[in-house]
Protein backbone atom coordinates (compact mmCIF):
# COMPACT_ATOMS: atom_id res chain seq x y z
CA UNK A 1 0.00 0.00 0.00
CA UNK A 2 1.14 3.07 -0.63
CA UNK A 3 2.32 5.21 2.68
CA UNK A 4 0.27 8.46 3.07
CA UNK A 5 1.88 11.41 4.13
CA UNK A 6 -0.52 13.76 6.37
CA UNK A 7 2.08 16.65 5.93
CA UNK A 8 -0.15 19.54 4.20
CA UNK A 9 1.45 22.64 2.44
CA UNK A 10 -1.03 25.17 1.75
CA UNK A 11 -0.22 27.62 -1.01
CA UNK A 12 -3.12 30.13 -0.13
CA UNK A 13 -3.32 31.41 3.50
CA UNK A 14 -6.50 29.92 5.53
CA UNK A 15 -9.44 32.33 6.27
CA UNK A 16 -12.15 31.75 8.46
CA UNK A 17 -14.16 34.37 7.17
CA UNK A 18 -18.56 34.62 7.45
CA UNK A 19 -19.65 34.42 3.82
CA UNK A 20 -20.15 37.96 2.76
CA UNK A 21 -18.16 39.68 5.42
CA UNK A 22 -16.28 42.71 4.59
CA UNK A 23 -12.75 44.13 5.85
CA UNK A 24 -12.90 47.40 7.33
CA UNK A 25 -11.92 49.29 3.78
CA UNK A 26 -15.17 48.24 2.88
CA UNK A 27 -13.59 45.75 0.17
CA UNK A 28 -14.86 42.01 0.25
CA UNK A 29 -12.17 39.91 1.66
CA UNK A 30 -10.19 37.51 -0.32
CA UNK A 31 -7.26 34.62 -0.17
CA UNK A 32 -4.86 37.33 -2.19
CA UNK A 33 -6.27 40.10 0.58
CA UNK A 34 -5.67 37.84 3.83
CA UNK A 35 -1.65 36.92 1.99
CA UNK A 36 -1.22 41.00 2.38
CA UNK A 37 -3.00 41.19 5.47
CA UNK A 38 -2.33 38.17 8.09
CA UNK A 39 -4.50 40.09 10.98
CA UNK A 40 -7.46 39.60 9.22
CA UNK A 41 -6.71 35.88 9.28
CA UNK A 42 -6.69 34.37 13.35
CA UNK A 43 -6.39 30.93 11.58
CA UNK A 44 -3.52 32.31 8.57
CA UNK A 45 -0.54 29.80 8.50
CA UNK A 46 1.36 27.24 6.36
CA UNK A 47 2.50 24.07 7.03
CA UNK A 48 -0.98 22.91 8.94
CA UNK A 49 -0.54 18.92 10.36
CA UNK A 50 -4.11 17.27 10.81
CA UNK A 51 -3.89 13.81 12.82
CA UNK A 52 -5.46 10.93 12.13
CA UNK A 53 -6.40 11.76 8.44
CA UNK A 54 -5.49 8.52 7.33
CA UNK A 55 -8.53 6.88 6.84
CA UNK A 56 -11.06 10.54 6.77
CA UNK A 57 -13.89 9.37 4.76
CA UNK A 58 -14.23 11.49 1.39
CA UNK A 59 -17.39 13.50 2.77
CA UNK A 60 -15.43 14.18 6.07
CA UNK A 61 -12.35 16.03 3.68
CA UNK A 62 -15.01 18.27 2.15
CA UNK A 63 -16.82 19.00 5.09
CA UNK A 64 -13.05 19.93 6.80
CA UNK A 65 -12.32 22.34 3.80
CA UNK A 66 -15.62 23.74 3.60
CA UNK A 67 -14.99 24.52 7.63
CA UNK A 68 -11.98 26.26 6.60
CA UNK A 69 -13.25 28.27 4.04
CA UNK A 70 -16.08 29.35 6.42
CA UNK A 71 -18.72 27.78 4.31
CA UNK A 72 -21.70 26.52 5.91
CA UNK A 73 -23.61 25.71 2.62
CA UNK A 74 -22.86 25.36 -0.94
CA UNK A 75 -23.81 24.29 -4.48
CA UNK A 76 -22.76 21.31 -5.47
CA UNK A 77 -21.56 19.82 -8.99
CA UNK A 78 -20.77 16.45 -9.56
CA UNK A 79 -19.61 15.19 -5.77
CA UNK A 80 -23.20 13.03 -5.33
CA UNK A 81 -21.94 10.64 -2.90
CA UNK A 82 -20.47 13.52 -0.45
CA UNK A 83 -23.49 15.75 -1.02
CA UNK A 84 -25.53 12.43 0.54
CA UNK A 85 -23.22 11.91 2.96
CA UNK A 86 -23.71 15.52 4.57
CA UNK A 87 -27.06 16.72 3.24
CA UNK A 88 -26.49 19.56 5.61
CA UNK A 89 -24.21 21.40 3.64
CA UNK A 90 -25.85 21.08 0.22
CA UNK A 91 -27.41 23.83 -0.92
CA UNK A 92 -28.27 22.70 -4.66
CA UNK A 93 -26.81 19.73 -6.88
CA UNK A 94 -25.72 19.00 -10.37
CA UNK A 95 -24.92 15.97 -12.37
CA UNK A 96 -22.91 16.19 -15.39
CA UNK A 97 -22.79 12.30 -17.33
CA UNK A 98 -23.69 10.31 -14.31
CA UNK A 99 -22.50 6.88 -14.05
CA UNK A 100 -25.09 4.13 -12.66
CA UNK A 101 -23.15 4.49 -9.24
CA UNK A 102 -24.92 7.85 -8.59
CA UNK A 103 -28.06 6.48 -8.70
CA UNK A 104 -28.19 5.09 -4.54
CA UNK A 105 -26.69 8.48 -3.19
CA UNK A 106 -29.37 10.64 -5.46
CA UNK A 107 -31.91 8.41 -4.08
CA UNK A 108 -30.71 8.81 -0.27
CA UNK A 109 -30.53 13.08 -0.95
CA UNK A 110 -34.29 12.52 -2.49
CA UNK A 111 -35.52 11.10 0.60
CA UNK A 112 -33.80 13.44 2.88
CA UNK A 113 -36.01 16.44 1.13
CA UNK A 114 -32.84 18.61 1.68
CA UNK A 115 -32.82 20.06 -1.86
CA UNK A 116 -35.30 22.63 -2.20
CA UNK A 117 -34.26 23.12 -6.40
CA UNK A 118 -34.19 19.04 -7.88
CA UNK A 119 -30.82 18.25 -9.13
CA UNK A 120 -30.28 19.25 -12.37
CA UNK A 121 -29.12 15.65 -14.37
CA UNK A 122 -27.27 16.69 -18.02
CA UNK A 123 -26.81 13.37 -19.57
CA UNK A 124 -26.03 12.26 -23.08
CA UNK A 125 -28.41 10.05 -25.73
CA UNK A 126 -25.69 7.70 -27.09
CA UNK A 127 -22.08 6.55 -25.58
CA UNK A 128 -21.37 4.28 -22.85
CA UNK A 129 -22.76 6.53 -20.16
CA UNK A 130 -26.10 7.08 -21.81
CA UNK A 131 -27.48 3.76 -20.53
CA UNK A 132 -26.62 5.18 -17.01
CA UNK A 133 -29.33 8.18 -17.28
CA UNK A 134 -32.16 5.68 -16.73
CA UNK A 135 -31.30 4.21 -13.85
CA UNK A 136 -30.24 7.57 -12.19
CA UNK A 137 -33.14 9.95 -13.71
CA UNK A 138 -35.31 6.90 -12.03
CA UNK A 139 -33.25 7.73 -8.34
CA UNK A 140 -34.90 10.98 -8.23
CA UNK A 141 -38.06 11.95 -11.13
CA UNK A 142 -38.55 15.15 -9.99
CA UNK A 143 -34.49 16.52 -11.06
CA UNK A 144 -34.55 18.23 -13.94
CA UNK A 145 -33.04 16.62 -17.36
CA UNK A 146 -30.98 18.13 -19.90
CA UNK A 147 -30.07 15.96 -22.96
CA UNK A 148 -26.86 16.30 -24.92
CA UNK A 149 -28.11 14.95 -28.23
CA UNK A 150 -26.16 13.65 -30.27
CA UNK A 151 -22.94 12.90 -27.88
CA UNK A 152 -21.68 9.90 -27.31
CA UNK A 153 -20.42 10.34 -23.91
CA UNK A 154 -17.93 7.98 -22.15
CA UNK A 155 -16.41 8.10 -18.15
CA UNK A 156 -13.01 8.87 -20.83
CA UNK A 157 -14.71 12.16 -23.49
CA UNK A 158 -14.00 15.47 -22.71
CA UNK A 159 -17.86 16.48 -22.61
CA UNK A 160 -17.68 19.72 -20.98
CA UNK A 161 -14.78 20.98 -23.80
CA UNK A 162 -16.92 19.08 -26.45
CA UNK A 163 -20.31 20.71 -25.68
CA UNK A 164 -19.21 23.66 -23.28
CA UNK A 165 -22.16 25.94 -24.15
CA UNK A 166 -24.92 23.75 -23.62
CA UNK A 167 -23.09 22.68 -20.24
CA UNK A 168 -22.46 26.44 -19.03
CA UNK A 169 -26.24 27.33 -19.76
CA UNK A 170 -27.64 24.76 -18.16
CA UNK A 171 -25.85 24.93 -14.79
CA UNK A 172 -26.31 28.94 -14.61
CA UNK A 173 -29.88 28.53 -15.44
CA UNK A 174 -30.37 25.82 -12.79
CA UNK A 175 -27.61 27.68 -10.21
CA UNK A 176 -29.79 30.78 -10.64
CA UNK A 177 -32.81 29.02 -9.54
CA UNK A 178 -31.04 27.21 -6.89
CA UNK A 179 -30.17 31.18 -5.48
CA UNK A 180 -33.95 32.07 -5.65
CA UNK A 181 -35.50 29.18 -3.19
CA UNK A 182 -32.17 28.88 -1.14
CA UNK A 183 -30.15 32.03 -1.44
CA UNK A 184 -26.50 31.92 0.13
CA UNK A 185 -24.65 34.87 0.57
CA UNK A 186 -21.52 36.09 -1.59
CA UNK A 187 -18.14 34.67 -1.09
CA UNK A 188 -15.22 36.11 -2.54
CA UNK A 189 -12.32 34.06 -2.96
CA UNK A 190 -9.10 33.74 -4.87
CA UNK A 191 -6.35 31.35 -4.60
CA UNK A 192 -5.29 27.46 -4.37
CA UNK A 193 -4.32 25.56 -1.19
CA UNK A 194 -4.85 22.03 0.32
CA UNK A 195 -7.15 20.94 3.40
CA UNK A 196 -7.20 17.34 4.65
CA UNK A 197 -5.68 15.99 1.57
CA UNK A 198 -8.07 17.89 -0.53
CA UNK A 199 -7.00 20.47 -2.87
CA UNK A 200 -8.75 23.82 -4.20
CA UNK A 201 -8.43 26.30 -6.79
CA UNK A 202 -10.80 29.75 -6.39
CA UNK A 203 -12.11 32.20 -8.14
CA UNK A 204 -14.83 34.83 -8.91
CA UNK A 205 -16.93 36.66 -6.62
CA UNK A 206 -20.74 34.97 -5.94
CA UNK A 207 -22.46 32.36 -3.80
CA UNK A 208 -19.82 29.42 -3.45
CA UNK A 209 -20.35 26.70 -5.87
CA UNK A 210 -17.97 23.30 -5.47
CA UNK A 211 -16.88 21.83 -8.67
CA UNK A 212 -15.75 17.87 -7.88
CA UNK A 213 -13.87 16.39 -10.80
CA UNK A 214 -15.50 15.03 -13.95
CA UNK A 215 -14.96 11.34 -14.31
CA UNK A 216 -12.01 10.84 -16.34
CA UNK A 217 -12.40 13.85 -18.54
CA UNK A 218 -9.09 15.40 -19.64
CA UNK A 219 -10.18 19.21 -19.37
CA UNK A 220 -12.53 18.77 -16.53
CA UNK A 221 -14.18 22.06 -16.18
CA UNK A 222 -11.92 24.49 -17.03
CA UNK A 223 -13.50 25.43 -20.79
CA UNK A 224 -16.66 26.95 -18.50
CA UNK A 225 -14.86 28.28 -15.69
CA UNK A 226 -14.23 31.47 -16.77
CA UNK A 227 -17.90 32.00 -17.33
CA UNK A 228 -18.76 30.11 -13.69
CA UNK A 229 -16.76 32.56 -12.04
CA UNK A 230 -18.37 35.73 -13.58
CA UNK A 231 -21.38 35.19 -11.21
CA UNK A 232 -20.19 32.59 -8.94
CA UNK A 233 -16.95 31.66 -6.38
CA UNK A 234 -16.15 28.49 -8.59
CA UNK A 235 -13.89 26.81 -6.16
CA UNK A 236 -12.44 23.33 -8.35
CA UNK A 237 -11.59 20.68 -5.63
CA UNK A 238 -9.59 17.38 -6.08
CA UNK A 239 -7.02 15.40 -4.81
CA UNK A 240 -5.86 11.76 -4.14
CA UNK A 241 -9.27 11.31 -2.18
CA UNK A 242 -11.55 12.27 -4.53
CA UNK A 243 -13.47 11.06 -8.14
CA UNK A 244 -11.53 9.28 -9.96
CA UNK A 245 -8.12 9.95 -8.62
CA UNK A 246 -9.55 7.67 -5.35
CA UNK A 247 -10.97 4.95 -7.53
CA UNK A 248 -7.43 4.35 -9.26
CA UNK A 249 -5.14 4.94 -6.19
CA UNK A 250 -7.67 2.33 -4.17
CA UNK A 251 -7.94 0.04 -7.55
CA UNK A 252 -4.10 -0.08 -7.60
CA UNK A 253 -4.05 -1.46 -4.24
CA UNK A 254 -6.25 -4.76 -4.44
CA UNK A 255 -6.55 -7.37 -6.90
CA UNK A 256 -6.21 -5.25 -9.85
CA UNK A 257 -2.42 -4.40 -8.52
CA UNK A 258 -1.72 -7.94 -8.34
CA UNK A 259 -2.82 -8.35 -11.93
CA UNK A 260 -0.60 -5.57 -13.15
CA UNK A 261 2.75 -6.56 -10.79
CA UNK A 262 2.26 -9.72 -12.73
CA UNK A 263 2.71 -7.91 -16.08
CA UNK A 264 5.37 -5.60 -14.61
CA UNK A 265 7.02 -8.98 -13.62
CA UNK A 266 7.41 -10.15 -17.15
CA UNK A 267 8.67 -6.62 -18.47
CA UNK A 268 12.35 -7.93 -16.81
CA UNK A 269 13.15 -5.04 -15.62
CA UNK A 270 16.21 -4.22 -14.58
CA UNK A 271 17.91 -1.73 -11.92
CA UNK A 272 18.91 2.00 -13.82
CA UNK A 273 16.48 1.14 -16.83
CA UNK A 274 13.81 3.08 -18.95
CA UNK A 275 9.75 2.52 -18.42
CA UNK A 276 7.35 4.40 -19.97
CA UNK A 277 3.79 4.24 -18.24
CA UNK A 278 1.14 5.06 -21.18
CA UNK A 279 -1.82 6.23 -19.81
CA UNK A 280 -0.15 6.65 -16.47
CA UNK A 281 -3.16 8.38 -14.94
CA UNK A 282 -2.66 9.25 -10.96
CA UNK A 283 0.55 7.31 -11.59
CA UNK A 284 0.00 4.42 -9.46
CA UNK A 285 2.19 2.41 -11.03
CA UNK A 286 4.55 4.34 -12.54
CA UNK A 287 5.71 4.70 -9.06
CA UNK A 288 5.82 1.07 -8.59
CA UNK A 289 8.43 0.87 -12.57
CA UNK A 290 9.72 3.61 -10.61
CA UNK A 291 10.94 1.86 -7.46
CA UNK A 292 11.67 -1.27 -10.00
CA UNK A 293 14.44 0.41 -11.45
CA UNK A 294 15.92 2.29 -8.95
CA UNK A 295 17.51 5.74 -7.88
CA UNK A 296 19.58 5.53 -11.06
CA UNK A 297 16.39 4.64 -13.29
CA UNK A 298 14.06 6.76 -15.54
CA UNK A 299 10.15 7.05 -15.76
CA UNK A 300 8.08 8.83 -18.08
CA UNK A 301 4.64 8.72 -17.16
CA UNK A 302 2.52 9.63 -20.01
CA UNK A 303 -1.27 10.82 -19.48
CA UNK A 304 -4.18 12.84 -21.80
CA UNK A 305 -5.45 14.44 -18.71
CA UNK A 306 -3.36 17.59 -17.18
CA UNK A 307 -5.81 16.96 -14.35
CA UNK A 308 -4.82 13.61 -13.15
CA UNK A 309 -1.03 14.42 -13.74
CA UNK A 310 -1.18 16.91 -11.15
CA UNK A 311 -2.63 14.20 -8.56
CA UNK A 312 0.44 11.89 -10.34
CA UNK A 313 2.98 14.42 -10.21
CA UNK A 314 2.00 15.88 -6.62
CA UNK A 315 1.73 11.79 -4.93
CA UNK A 316 5.37 11.18 -6.73
CA UNK A 317 6.57 14.12 -4.58
CA UNK A 318 5.39 12.97 -1.62
CA UNK A 319 7.18 9.58 -1.72
CA UNK A 320 10.76 11.07 -2.49
CA UNK A 321 10.05 9.94 -6.72
CA UNK A 322 10.28 13.12 -8.43
CA UNK A 323 13.89 12.58 -9.31
CA UNK A 324 13.35 9.13 -10.96
CA UNK A 325 10.30 10.12 -12.36
CA UNK A 326 8.85 12.83 -15.17
CA UNK A 327 5.50 13.28 -16.38
CA UNK A 328 3.71 14.45 -19.61
CA UNK A 329 0.56 15.41 -21.72
CA UNK A 330 0.34 12.79 -24.26
CA UNK A 331 -2.27 11.20 -26.00
CA UNK A 332 -1.75 7.11 -26.42
CA UNK A 333 -2.52 7.47 -30.04
CA UNK A 334 0.43 10.08 -30.86
CA UNK A 335 3.17 10.53 -28.42
CA UNK A 336 5.63 13.08 -27.98
CA UNK A 337 8.74 10.05 -27.30
CA UNK A 338 11.55 9.58 -29.55
CA UNK A 339 12.28 6.16 -31.01
CA UNK A 340 13.44 3.17 -29.60
CA UNK A 341 14.12 4.94 -26.67
CA UNK A 342 12.94 3.04 -23.73
CA UNK A 343 13.75 -0.69 -22.17
CA UNK A 344 9.99 -1.48 -21.71
CA UNK A 345 6.49 0.10 -22.09
CA UNK A 346 3.00 -0.61 -19.78
CA UNK A 347 -0.25 0.53 -21.09
CA UNK A 348 -3.25 -0.70 -18.61
CA UNK A 349 -6.98 0.30 -19.55
CA UNK A 350 -5.38 2.68 -22.61
CA UNK A 351 -6.40 0.36 -25.58
CA UNK A 352 -10.11 0.28 -24.97
CA UNK A 353 -10.48 4.03 -24.58
CA UNK A 354 -8.59 4.89 -27.79
CA UNK A 355 -7.34 3.62 -31.25
CA UNK A 356 -6.18 0.36 -30.45
CA UNK A 357 -3.64 -0.09 -33.61
CA UNK A 358 -2.87 3.53 -33.20
CA UNK A 359 -1.69 2.95 -29.58
CA UNK A 360 -0.62 -0.22 -30.29
CA UNK A 361 1.93 0.74 -32.72
CA UNK A 362 3.12 4.12 -30.95
CA UNK A 363 4.35 1.71 -27.95
CA UNK A 364 5.87 -1.03 -30.33
CA UNK A 365 8.05 2.42 -31.23
CA UNK A 366 9.02 4.32 -28.54
CA UNK A 367 10.85 1.10 -27.21
CA UNK A 368 14.16 -0.27 -27.83
CA UNK A 369 15.10 -3.29 -29.84
CA UNK A 370 14.61 -6.45 -27.73
CA UNK A 371 12.77 -4.54 -25.20
CA UNK A 372 9.20 -5.46 -23.83
CA UNK A 373 5.95 -4.04 -23.91
CA UNK A 374 2.47 -5.09 -21.77
CA UNK A 375 -0.84 -4.31 -22.37
CA UNK A 376 -3.75 -4.93 -20.14
CA UNK A 377 -7.33 -4.10 -20.97
CA UNK A 378 -10.75 -4.70 -19.68
CA UNK A 379 -12.53 -7.50 -21.07
CA UNK A 380 -15.73 -6.16 -21.56
CA UNK A 381 -16.65 -10.39 -23.10
CA UNK A 382 -16.32 -11.59 -19.43
CA UNK A 383 -18.70 -11.16 -17.16
CA UNK A 384 -17.74 -9.24 -13.59
CA UNK A 385 -18.62 -12.11 -11.11
CA UNK A 386 -18.80 -11.96 -7.16
CA UNK A 387 -19.58 -14.64 -4.57
CA UNK A 388 -23.29 -12.95 -2.73
CA UNK A 389 -26.13 -15.43 -2.68
CA UNK A 390 -28.58 -13.29 -4.43
CA UNK A 391 -31.60 -14.60 -5.67
CA UNK A 392 -31.84 -15.17 -9.67
CA UNK A 393 -34.21 -12.43 -10.23
CA UNK A 394 -31.81 -9.49 -8.64
CA UNK A 395 -28.80 -11.57 -10.07
CA UNK A 396 -30.06 -11.17 -13.41
CA UNK A 397 -30.92 -7.40 -12.72
CA UNK A 398 -27.22 -6.76 -11.46
CA UNK A 399 -25.55 -8.77 -14.06
CA UNK A 400 -27.45 -6.49 -16.85
CA UNK A 401 -26.09 -3.13 -15.21
CA UNK A 402 -24.52 -0.28 -17.77
CA UNK A 403 -20.84 -0.97 -17.59
CA UNK A 404 -17.79 1.43 -18.89
CA UNK A 405 -18.59 0.44 -22.12
CA UNK A 406 -16.42 0.56 -25.40
CA UNK A 407 -16.49 3.54 -27.92
CA UNK A 408 -15.35 2.71 -31.92
CA UNK A 409 -12.19 1.75 -32.44
CA UNK A 410 -10.94 0.91 -29.49
CA UNK A 411 -9.69 -3.10 -27.84
CA UNK A 412 -11.38 -4.29 -24.87
CA UNK A 413 -11.56 -7.97 -25.71
CA UNK A 414 -9.82 -10.99 -27.12
CA UNK A 415 -8.81 -9.63 -30.26
CA UNK A 416 -6.18 -8.17 -27.97
CA UNK A 417 -4.16 -11.19 -28.88
CA UNK A 418 -4.54 -11.56 -32.38
CA UNK A 419 -3.44 -7.44 -32.69
CA UNK A 420 -0.43 -8.47 -30.62
CA UNK A 421 0.43 -10.68 -32.65
CA UNK A 422 -0.14 -8.76 -36.03
CA UNK A 423 2.42 -5.88 -34.18
CA UNK A 424 5.24 -8.40 -34.64
CA UNK A 425 6.07 -9.11 -30.43
CA UNK A 426 8.35 -11.95 -30.15
CA UNK A 427 7.71 -13.94 -26.73
CA UNK A 428 4.36 -13.34 -26.52
CA UNK A 429 2.91 -14.39 -22.94
CA UNK A 430 -1.21 -13.63 -23.37
CA UNK A 431 -4.22 -14.48 -21.53
CA UNK A 432 -7.18 -12.97 -19.24
CA UNK A 433 -6.68 -12.70 -15.80
CA UNK A 434 -8.89 -12.20 -12.66
CA UNK A 435 -8.50 -9.29 -10.19
CA UNK A 436 -10.15 -10.61 -6.84
CA UNK A 437 -11.10 -8.34 -4.34
CA UNK A 438 -12.60 -9.01 -1.21
CA UNK A 439 -14.70 -6.69 0.90
CA UNK A 440 -12.73 -7.22 4.61
CA UNK A 441 -9.23 -6.06 2.47
CA UNK A 442 -10.49 -3.45 0.30
CA UNK A 443 -9.98 0.16 0.50
CA UNK A 444 -13.55 2.06 0.97
CA UNK A 445 -13.86 4.14 -1.95
CA UNK A 446 -13.01 1.16 -4.29
CA UNK A 447 -15.58 -1.15 -2.50
CA UNK A 448 -18.16 2.31 -2.69
CA UNK A 449 -17.65 2.16 -6.18
CA UNK A 450 -18.59 -1.67 -6.58
CA UNK A 451 -21.29 -1.63 -4.51
CA UNK A 452 -22.77 1.67 -6.09
CA UNK A 453 -22.47 0.13 -9.45
CA UNK A 454 -24.37 -3.25 -8.53
CA UNK A 455 -27.19 -1.32 -5.93
CA UNK A 456 -27.48 1.12 -9.16
CA UNK A 457 -29.95 -0.25 -11.21
CA UNK A 458 -31.93 -1.62 -8.25
CA UNK A 459 -35.19 -0.59 -6.64
CA UNK A 460 -34.88 0.64 -2.95
CA UNK A 461 -36.19 -3.00 -1.72
CA UNK A 462 -33.99 -4.81 -3.87
CA UNK A 463 -30.95 -2.45 -2.77
CA UNK A 464 -31.84 -3.23 0.66
CA UNK A 465 -31.86 -6.56 0.09
CA UNK A 466 -28.53 -6.76 -1.73
CA UNK A 467 -27.21 -4.74 1.12
CA UNK A 468 -28.40 -7.31 3.67
CA UNK A 469 -26.85 -10.06 1.59
CA UNK A 470 -23.70 -8.35 1.49
CA UNK A 471 -23.54 -7.34 5.25
CA UNK A 472 -23.69 -10.95 6.03
CA UNK A 473 -21.37 -12.36 4.07
CA UNK A 474 -18.62 -9.84 4.89
CA UNK A 475 -19.57 -10.57 8.71
CA UNK A 476 -18.37 -14.26 7.32
CA UNK A 477 -15.67 -12.85 4.91
CA UNK A 478 -16.96 -14.56 1.87
CA UNK A 479 -17.60 -11.49 -0.46
CA UNK A 480 -15.55 -11.73 -3.38
CA UNK A 481 -15.66 -9.98 -6.75
CA UNK A 482 -13.86 -10.50 -9.75
CA UNK A 483 -13.36 -8.24 -12.84
CA UNK A 484 -11.48 -9.75 -16.19
CA UNK A 485 -8.49 -8.14 -17.90
CA UNK A 486 -6.64 -9.06 -21.30
CA UNK A 487 -3.20 -9.17 -20.48
CA UNK A 488 -0.24 -9.41 -23.51
CA UNK A 489 3.42 -9.17 -23.22
CA UNK A 490 6.15 -9.33 -25.74
CA UNK A 491 9.36 -8.18 -26.81
CA UNK A 492 10.42 -6.29 -29.93
CA UNK A 493 12.23 -7.94 -32.36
Amino acid sequence: MDPFNPELSLTAVRCWVLLGRLTPTGQRFTLAGAARNRSASPLSGRGLRVDNERNLAAADRVVRLLRHLGIERVHIVQGVAEAAAHPEMVASLALVTPAVSASSPLHQLAVSGTLAPPPLLIHSDAGPLSAAAAFVRVADPDATAVVLGGYASALWTDTVADRAEEIAAALLTHLAEAQRLTPLPTLALAGEGEVAGVTYRARGAGPPVFLFPLHLAPSQWEPILPVLAEHFCTIIIGGQHLGFASILEQRAVGGYGVVVDELIDALGLTEGGSAVDVGCGTGAFTRRLARRLGPAGRVVGADISAYLLREAAALARRQGLEEVIRFEVGSAEALTLPDGRFDAALACTVLDEVDAERALAELARVVRPKGRVAVLVRAVDIPTWDSLPLRPELRAKVAARPTGGVTAGVCADGSLYRRFRAAGFRDVTMGPRLAIDRAESSLPEWRAYYEGSSVGVLSETEAAEWHAVAAHASAERSFLWASAYHCAVGTMP
